[in-house]
């Protein structure tokens, strides 16, 4: 029989059709009676039920209520095993199982899970403020744009959520402040979901209230049209403060949070500038580079929203266990606080830097996440993390922990720390640096990550975000979007964050794929709305724990417009690795018989599938390398910084620093030369030269030697002694020196502008003999300054830290 028959079209990658319904409500019961009393108990959202066999998961909405949709047959229904230990089922609930026979179009309700608290922490929720941007106009080859554009129109969407480990919700008449960069304005709402008015629209700042309480899982959804102007410039900042009011309201407890005092606080960073590891505080300037430091690549402007012009600036240091900032303060244990701080990159863009990489610690705990501050300097980066102490008093830290020289330099500002009750402010920042970019792509991930693999770290959560179009020619009733999700994805921490229209129903089935269903949205066909015509959700999801380096998620999806044929989306792709982008750091040292021949030392840790560039400029011999660690590197200008920058390629990602090296002048007086001579610094004429080489002693200064030094020289049996204590110094100090032969001895201060300020001592002094001089301290100001101490033979440098 060659009759062709019509037929039902069959599309069996679809979910099943014809089904049953199981649904209940997961919610915290505060009585302990296992029945949901309004006003006294509260749902739980996002939280996620399973079917057997299958398995079949769904998540709960805002009301806590949930629904399967599965084929005829016999289930048992649980909560899903999910990475949240702080609630567990009422004593009154008789079934941690519920075993159901199912029929087509039949359904079995009141599959209610009572829920209780396990923890002793009371009043605490755990609040974050996610901001995503869609285009709405189609760019010039079609799709639309994925990055703001001069003379178009685009959505931002705002979410706020209560995590679902929170322990209550989050009370009503919370406040969410937008703001954007300047010439950026907000035009109108798109979306908006839970009760509560916007501020009036047409200018770059607007404030939402809440009007309700969000309960544990639940999440709030803001979307607004922004108009970008034509002639509007990059970078494109979206910032969101959203304030949970404290009753009573919390008392800021950091002593000089906006550095507008003295002191306040410790550091493990000694107060100066143009040299790694040193910090100071300063208002800043516009167009010129920080007072007194006038570093070449550094910039800083106080455009925080807290009082004053000051802010810490730190020359960042390569050892990553320093705190540039610490405060230790009494607290109440079992209380929530919140901690907020501002941070600032302070490097001029495009000097091959390395990004600063922020982390708070409480008692040496890393809490929140590590702030990656992007090179834009005068861009302030908002942080906020809370915790709950156990003991009493904590010890607050900020530190970068980047942990390379020759960059990672940064400014802090507007630190608080404030006691709250499901309180608190939280940040969120978008910034995005290049105008009308299009991607004909139509599924995103955001973090995308580095090189063409899409490198990423293990731990890091991955937010997917897929656009959809109704190109039609008419409207489309019901969109179904499926998702295939990677199974090594944990499919437990999936969380739906947004979406352009309201999800009818959401469950990830059998086959790993994340189903989402809009129904009856009647999407508009693009030729006559092409702005309504465009939707999109966002969900994100975590990476399963202790994965191997090199494992890679794919993610793409399949688009359903009412019964036409599925529209495949691109694929994404993410890399994981411990260290995703390699490590660009290294150190240096002239040789021993050489000021201007130089070998260089990879230090970073990233070497395995690792090659390396190196440029040592144009007045080096030879001007680049490959090798890991080259050396005698001959630069031929000593009158003039030589600027050196090392490139690291690893799996298919690339990072950069740069340093300079200074060519030191050892000329110490007539026909002289400094040498380094068993760890001490020492003056000699350039005959006895050649027999300091032949005995280990290496020409130049030992600061600039990067050299370990154990000799027996027979010409120094006695060792030099010079130290200053206290050290640091406020009022007054005690230099303290005895030389190992009989000679003239000068004694002098300079401050760290190179400028003579006291001459401590010149006079005649004997070998073996202990000297100290009372340094009166009244009349210098805080900061660094070197004490030179000087014989025929020696040359010693010691700083003195001076703080008022």
């Amino acid at each position: 029989d060659n009759t062709i028959y019509a037929g039902k079209e069959c599309k069996p990658d679809l979910p099943p059709s014809n089904v049953g319904y199981v649904t209940g409500q997961v919610y915290q019961d505060e009585n302990n009676n296992c029945i949901y009393d309004a006003g006294i108990d509260f749902p739980i959202a996002n939280r996620m039920v399973q079917a057997d066999p299958g398995p079949y998961f769904v998540t709960t909405n805002d009301d806590g209520f949930y629904t399967f949709r599965i084929e005829a047959g016999n289930y048992s229904i649980h909560l899903a095993k999910q990475d949240y230990n702080n609630r567990s089922l009422q004593i009154c609930q008789q079934d941690s199982l519920y075993y159901i026979s199912i029929l087509k179009d039949s359904t079995s309700s009141g599959n209610n899970f009572s829920l209780k608290l396990t923890t002793d922490t009371l009043g605490n929720c755990i609040v974050t403020v996610n901001t995503t941007f869609f285009g709405i106009d189609n760019c010039l080859n079609g799709p639309t744009y994925i990055t703001p554009c001069p003379g178009h129109f685009h959505n931002y969407l705002y979410t706020v959520s209560n995590s679902i480990n929170s322990t209550s919700p989050i009370p009503a008449n919370t406040t969410l402040l937008l703001n954007l960069s300047s010439g950026m304005i907000f035009s109108g709402p798109s979306l908006l979901s839970c009760a509560g008015p916007l501020s009036p629209f047409g200018g770059s700042t607007i404030t939402r209230t809440f009007t309700n309480q969000i309960v544990p899982g639940g999440t709030c959804n803001t979307i607004i049209r922004v108009w970008v102007p034509i002639g509007a410039p990059s970078p494109y900042i979206s910032t969101a403060q959203y304030t949970v009011p404290s009753n009573p309201p919390g008392t800021n407890i950091i002593v000089n949070g906006d550095f507008e005092l003295v002191g306040g606080f410790f550091s493990d960073y000694a107060i100066g500038c143009q040299m790694d590891g040193l910090y100071q505080i300063s208002p800043g300037s516009v167009n010129a580079p920080l007072p007194p430091c006038n570093n070449w690549n550094h910039r800083g402007l106080d455009n925080t929203p807290g009082a004053g012009v000051n802010f810490l600036y730190a020359d960042g240091a390569n050892v990553t266990n320093w705190d540039v900032w610490r405060e230790v303060r009494p607290v109440t244990i079992g209380q929530q606080y919140t901690f907020t701080a501002w941070y600032n990159n302070v490097s001029f863009q495009n000097n091959g830097s390395v990004n600063p990489r922020m982390q708070f610690l409480v008692n040496n705990t890393p809490t929140g996440n590590v702030v990656d501050l992007p090179m834009l300097p005068d861009i302030w980066v908002p942080f906020s993390a809370s915790f709950t102490p156990s003991t009493s008093p904590v010890t607050l830290q900020l530190r970068s922990i980047t942990g390379t020289l020759g960059s990672n330099d940064f400014g802090i500002d507007d630190i608080s720390c404030i006691s709250t009750n499901c309180g608190g402010i939280v940040f969120d920042q978008l910034i995005q640096n290049d105008a009308c970019s299009c991607d004909p792509n139509d599924k995103l991930v955001n973090p995308s990550g580095c090189g063409i693999n899409g490198n990423i770290k293990k731990d890091k959560d991955l937010k997917y975000t897929i656009h959809f179009q109704n190109i039609g020619s008419g409207p489309a009733h019901n969109i179904l979007v499926k998702d295939y999700l990677d199974r090594d994805l944990d499919f437990s921490t999936i969380q739906i964050l947004g979406s352009s229209h309201t999800i009818t129903y959401s469950e990830i089935l059998p086959d790993s794929s994340l189903i989402i269903f809009f129904e009856g949205i009647e999407l508009p066909d693009s030729l006559s709305n092409p702005e309504g015509s465009n939707g999109y959700f966002t969900f994100s999801i975590k990476p399963k724990y202790n994965l191997l380096d090199g494992t890679v998620i794919n993610n793409k999806a399949g688009v359903y417009f009412d019964n036409n044929e599925v529209v495949i989306t691109n694929s994404t792709k993410n890399t994981l690795y411990e260290y995703p982008s390699p490590i660009a750091s290294f150190s240096s040292n002239h040789a021993c018989n050489s000021v201007s021949s130089y070998n260089f030392t990879y230090t970073g840790i990233t070497t395995d599938n690792t090659s390396y560039l190196w440029d040592f400029g144009v007045n080096a011999i030879p001007q680049t390398s490959t090798n890991q660690n080259p050396m005698g590197i001959i630069f031929t200008n000593p009158s003039s910084p030589n600027y050196v920058t090392l490139t690291v390629f690893r799996n298919g990602c690339e990072s950069s620093v740069t340093d300079s090296i200074s060519i030191e002048d050892i000329s110490c007086g007539m026909n002289k030369v400094l040498v380094c001579h068993n760890g001490h610094t020492i003056c000699i004429s350039n005959n006895a030269l050649p027999a300091h080489l032949a005995h280990g002693d290496c020409i130049g200064s030992c600061q600039n030697i990067n050299k370990s030094k154990q000799f027996n020289n027979k010409y120094f049996e006695k060792e030099i002694n010079f130290n200053i204590q206290p050290n640091p110094a406020k009022n007054e100090t005690n230099i303290n020196f005895s030389i190992p032969d009989n000679d003239d001895v000068v004694l002098t201060v300079y401050n760290f502008m190179g400028q003579k300020v006291a001459e401590l001592f010149n006079n005649y002094a004997i070998s073996g003999e202990d000297y100290s001089v009372v340094f009166s301290l009244s009349n210098l100001s805080s900061g660094v300054y070197v004490v030179i101490l000087k014989t025929s033979n020696v040359y010693e440098k010691r700083k003195l830290f001076i703080v008022k």
